[in-house]
């Protein structure tokens, strides 16, 4: 440690004193300033002898850090209050991922992924462990390509000895083993959630690829209905989440497939135990016959989105019949719903329940009317718009072929409002439909119930409004998604073999289990961006040999450090051997 004597500018005599000290990052030296004394002038007028005042000021900062090494000083500094204010510095070290390492080892995957090192046939020279704990902790802290990580993985607390072809490598030998990993982890998140639900949701999204063309019968890439209508090829995901938000089994097909064939296999490589005796609630877009019958036949329930034109006439109307309909909910969840049992054309028997959001309604009416309206000035002015400039109102425009008398030839064309279509929407509005085989109260005897139950083939009834309390949680997973796509930079995807592709996508599934459990179990109530930002800025800055600063501390990093019993970060100074005793603590199961 010493003193520092910077110029002044406009005075070339005069100098700004500071304690400061070097130390190195990464081979590259770098100097921390520890404490500021001021102009010298200054301090010649305040002190006798100002040179044994900065000696002083030297041995008094390099007696702080000794004490930092015995842990004496770390005590006389915990937190008081939340820290984050401080300015960001290039040369931090992110330490919010020890809470994700934390949870990795509770999961097994250290390890897991650690028989690698064991296997002298495997012959790998890098740390399985390391290569994956880097990319799927990337997803949380630093998300980007596998390049970005390599980039970045000198921004955290460890070190990890990795080159950009070691992750390119650990992505194809996973490959052959992400069935396994994946049934691992379901296995683990089922066990978290067991006994608080019985209920499990699917959908399915798509990643689009930063590199262009599709791939053989035999990739993943091909061109499909990507969500955003992009022209670009993609991926299939279907993902498989408890009630309480835990991933519990995913699929990843080519881009080019429907989405209605992907449950089977997903229900099959889940596990029984994941989703024995579960209610399975999806959309619409998986509600096929197939896979009414294969949930049924395997012991679970379902619950369906069933659209209003979709339905039978006959169905169709009843829905919006008035007659039937009883009041559920309070507040911004107030409806009206009714139910009754049907027999579809496929011979299936199952309940249709009918339901209706006024408040909906009432929005859905007013945009039509809106659309209506941008669609009539088009007719009025067909010159002056364009059906590119008339987006929101062209889906009511019908061109009618006529001549001067009025006979329909192939002639030209006018344009006129579709009225028939206007009138089927408005008819529609606010209105929707759930399908599910689960009886409902009044179906059964009390006893016919029990019996039943026995059998293990139903669930108690449920009634219309707790099967529409159900299916509302379904859009959970559509957050999952979307914290997958945006927080997480899933896409687009960089890597374009087949087993990267997979090996890819299991990075980002085990990232979510991760940030799952940190929600579920630690931070209950916590929202995602939120969990996001304090585990990113969470950050460590090196003083000197001995000790770390902390930059950022909030009260969920508090709670963490808590629950997880890694006492050693409470502190602002924090000496380097509790640092390391907190590492250790965050590797053990």
């Amino acid at each position: 440690m010493y003193a520092v004597r910077y110029p002044v500018k406009g005075d070339k005599e005069d100098r700004t004193i500071v304690i400061a000290a070097s130390y190195s990052v990464s081979g590259k030296k770098k100097r921390r300033i520890y404490e500021r004394l001021g102009l010298y002038s200054k301090l010649k007028e305040e002190h006798v002898d100002a040179e044994a005042f900065i000696r002083e000021r030297i041995k008094a900062n390099e007696e702080k850090l000794e004490s930092l090494d015995k842990g004496s000083f770390t005590k006389a500094v915990s937190f008081s209050d939340e820290l984050h204010k401080e300015d960001a510095f290039d040369d931090s070290l992110n330490a919010g991922y020890l809470f994700l390492q934390k949870i990795w080892s509770d999961l097994g995957l250290e390890a897991w992924f650690n028989k690698w090192k064991h296997d002298s046939s495997a012959r790998i020279s890098y740390s399985m462990n390391d290569a994956f704990r880097l990319m799927c902790f990337s997803r949380v802290i630093r998300p980007g390509s596998k390049l970005s990580d390599i980039r970045n993985m000198g921004k955290y607390l460890e070190s990890f000895s990795l080159h950009d072809y070691d992750l390119y490598d650990a992505l194809g030998r996973i490959d052959g083993f992400s069935e396994k990993l994946m049934r691992k982890i379901s296995k683990e998140c089922a066990s978290i959630a067991k006994g608080k639900g019985s209920v499990v949701y699917y959908d399915c999204t798509n990643f689009y690829f930063e590199i262009e063309g599709s791939d053989g019968e035999d990739g993943l890439r091909a061109y499909g209905v990507e969500k955003n209508h992009r022209p670009d090829p993609i991926v299939e995901f279907g993902l498989l989440l408890s009630e309480d938000g835990y991933p519990i089994g995913c699929s990843t097909f080519r881009g080019n497939e429907s989405e209605k064939t992907s449950l089977k296999p997903l229900l099959i490589t889940s596990g029984d135990k994941a989703t024995e005796g579960c209610i399975v609630c999806a959309d619409a877009g998986l509600n096929t016959a197939a896979n009414k019958r294969l949930i049924s036949g395997s012991g679970r329930n379902y619950i369906f989105t069933q659209h209003v034109p979709s339905l039978s006439p006959s169905d169709a109307s009843w829905v919006i019949a008035k007659e039937g309909y009883i009041d559920y909910g309070k507040g911004e969840m107030a409806g009206r719903c009714k139910s009754r049992w049907i027999k579809r054309s496929d011979g299936l028997e199952e309940r249709l329940i009918a339901k209706c959001s006024l408040k909906t309604r009432k929005y859905m009416l007013s945009k039509i009317d809106e659309r209506v309206k941008r669609a009539q000035r088009f007719i009025d002015s067909p010159s002056k718009l364009s059906f590119k400039n008339c987006q929101d109102g062209k889906e009511y425009i019908k061109k009618i072929v006529i001549d001067k008398d009025g006979e329909l030839v192939k002639a030209k064309s006018i344009i006129a409002l579709d009225e028939d279509k206007i009138e089927k929407e408005k008819r529609n509005a606010g209105y929707d439909c759930l399908v599910t085989d689960i009886p409902g109260f009044g179906d059964f005897t009390e006893s016919e119930i029990l019996e039943a139950e026995k059998d293990g083939r139903l669930v108690n009834p449920k009634t219309p409004e707790e099967v529409i309390a159900i299916a509302s949680k379904r859009n959970s997973i559509e957050d999952v998604f979307r914290c997958m796509k945006t927080d997480m930079s899933g896409r687009p995807i960089y890597v374009r073999t087949p087993e990267h592709i997979r090996a890819h996508l299991v990075t980002i599934y085990i990232a979510i289990a991760l940030l799952s459990i940190i929600r579920g179990k630690y931070l209950k109530g916590v929202s995602d961006p939120e969990i996001f930002d304090s585990l990113r800025k969470y950050s460590f800055v090196s003083e000197g040999e001995l000790a770390y600063r902390t930059i950022y501390h909030d009260a969920n990093i508090a709670s963490l450090i808590k629950q997880m019993n890694m006492e050693e970060l409470e502190y602002r100074y924090i000496a380097r051997k509790s640092v390391r005793s907190a590492i250790s603590k965050s590797k053990d199961r």
